[in-house]
């Protein structure tokens, strides 16, 4: 029901949960969109506090991305969710 969920910690910890249930690809497809949408808010984003903020959550989910789907580099890469968002 938030208008920014996709920025939320809980985001990753619902994708390890499905991940956790067999259901890979809900949860691959969960954090490539919470990632996806971070990254647009960063760019669009007037106040450097504001970016730094989301930089963090940003390196959160793809820190859980990268813990989840180890060697999964390059499909971030190909999903254009670089390595440092700012």
């Amino acid at each position: 029901g938030l208008d920014s969920y996709y920025r939320s910690a809980q985001m990753s910890q619902l994708a390890e949960i499905w991940h956790s249930r067999g259901e890979t690809q809900r949860a691959k497809e969960l954090l490539l969109e919470c990632l996806q949408k971070t990254l647009l808010e960063i760019q669009h984003s007037k106040y450097n506090s504001d970016k730094q903020m989301f930089a963090d959550e940003y390196r959160h989910h793809r820190t859980t991305y990268l813990h989840l789907f180890p060697g999964a580099e390059s499909e971030l890469v190909d999903a254009g969710v670089p390595e440092s968002p700012l």
